[in-house]
């Protein structure tokens, strides 16, 4: 084995492909067919879009989980530790289960380079056909047609909503991200969409391969329920009182819809008690997804990186109004829609603190600063995690709360600094 340690085989994989980002699948394909792990006997869900990815694929571990499949999810990027990315029935595998995986790849990719995602993809596909997983659940790192997750024909195909992001790899436009998007779809795949308005583009792909189309308002709904629940329709069939968390705008809740429609579309099909697939739901929340941490203050940490992520981020503080000050604790990656964001954000926060880390992808905080004051809003600290967090916690006023956004980084930096603090805050 070339390394003994998670740890080292990450910063190789990092130098092993002359570019981490190198959309294409001839490479990653060949090692898969070399290692059989392109056609697997089990059911496949592929999870495409530019926001919901995420808890849409946490809500199809639960529900297929609770339909007594055992399932292996493999999502992008992890929060804190890499081994989040590959999931077995819900829990990340173990290290001596992901160094198995490297090594196998290593030994069979020959003279192949392959960049750091695919690598991973193949280790999470390695691990699932180990494991007997019986059910695997893949997110799309970057578009669909040249990811690596496409190695795997789908079973069903789920895309849950087409935005302009990574237009430096995707296209200028929805029509042209919804193209590459919908390049996860095969000859006769069922499409699940819970885009309530897709790009024409995906809708004249599933039209051209045949796919059957199963779209958020025409083959299924969600409905309001009683005591902040909500209702998913789909024709006859009617589940009342599935759990919404507090504050999710309305549309949001067309993932968790979506990720039923798709279970539902498998040959075992969803649980028959309609309060197993509650339960089920319920316990399906993604990390750093409007996360709530126990500090001295009420913190909010959310991975909200783009403009219709922002979005939905503002629709759900402003349905829990705050009684004092809402202070945001911010980065931003330099490629990302910056204006886009702060617009998005703009009323709901009060003060904007921007972190200070060793990142060479992310906008300067003078350059971020220099922006928010342009658009008339108030910036407060500059600093390092650990410092913000601790300065708040003391400062900030009695009725006020933190919502710290823009990135997984973030979240990443506010997850360990809060353990860090955890002590003192409290």
């Amino acid at each position: 084995m070339r390394f003994t340690r998670v740890d080292d085989w990450l910063s190789w994989l990092e130098t092993l492909h002359p570019r981490r980002i190198d959309p294409g699948l001839e490479r990653v394909a060949s090692v898969a067919r070399h290692m059989g792990l392109d056609a697997p006997d089990a059911a496949v869900i592929t999870v495409a879009g530019t926001n919901g990815k995420g808890s849409t694929v946490a809500a199809l571990t639960a529900l297929a989980g609770a339909s007594g499949h055992r399932t292996g999810a493999y999502t992008s990027p992890h929060v804190r530790r890499y081994n989040e990315r590959i999931a077995i029935d819900g829990e990340p595998v173990s290290d001596e289960l992901l160094l198995s995986a490297f090594d196998a790849i290593d030994q069979a990719r020959g003279g192949i380079t392959l960049s750091y995602f695919e690598y991973g993809t193949l280790a999470a596909l390695w691990c699932f056909r180990e494991r007997d997983c019986d059910m695997w659940l893949l997110e799309v790192g970057l578009g669909g047609r040249l990811d690596a997750t496409n190695v795997v024909a789908p079973t069903v195909a789920v895309i849950t909503s087409v935005g302009v992001d990574h237009t430096e790899w995707l296209g200028p436009d929805r029509e042209a991200i919804g193209r590459e998007k919908a390049g996860i779809l095969r000859p006769g795949t069922p499409l699940v969409c819970a885009d309530p308005e897709p790009p024409q583009s995906v809708l004249d792909c599933a039209n051209e391969l045949d796919c059957p189309m199963y779209r958020l308002g025409q083959a299924f709904d969600v409905e309001p329920g009683a005591d902040g629940c909500w209702n998913y329709v789909s024709g006859s069939r009617r589940m009342p009182g599935l759990p919404a968390p507090g504050g999710v705008p309305p549309r949001l809740l067309s993932n968790p819809a979506a990720a039923i429609t798709a279970v539902g579309l498998l040959r075992d099909g969803l649980p028959d008690d309609a309060e197993v697939v509650a339960d089920a739901l319920g316990a399906a929340v993604p990390p750093a997804r409007c996360q709530r941490l126990q500090r001295r203050l009420p913190w909010i940490v959310d991975v909200a990186h783009n403009c219709d992520s922002a979005t939905a981020l503002a629709e759900r503080l402003a349905s829990e109004p705050c009684a004092g000050r809402t202070h945001a604790v911010f980065a931003l990656m330099e490629r990302k829609d910056a204006a886009g964001i702060v617009t998005a954000m703009r009323k709901e926060v009060d003060v904007w603190h921007l972190i200070e880390m060793d990142d060479r992808g992310l906008r300067a905080p003078d350059e971020l600063a220099a922006l928010l004051r342009d658009a008339g809003a108030s910036v407060g600290q500059i600093g390092d995690t650990v410092s913000l967090m601790a300065s708040l916690d003391s400062a900030a006023g009695a009725t006020d709360r933190i919502v710290a956004f823009g990135s997984f980084r973030v979240a990443e930096e506010v997850l360990a600094a809060h353990e860090h603090l955890l002590p003192a805050g409290l």
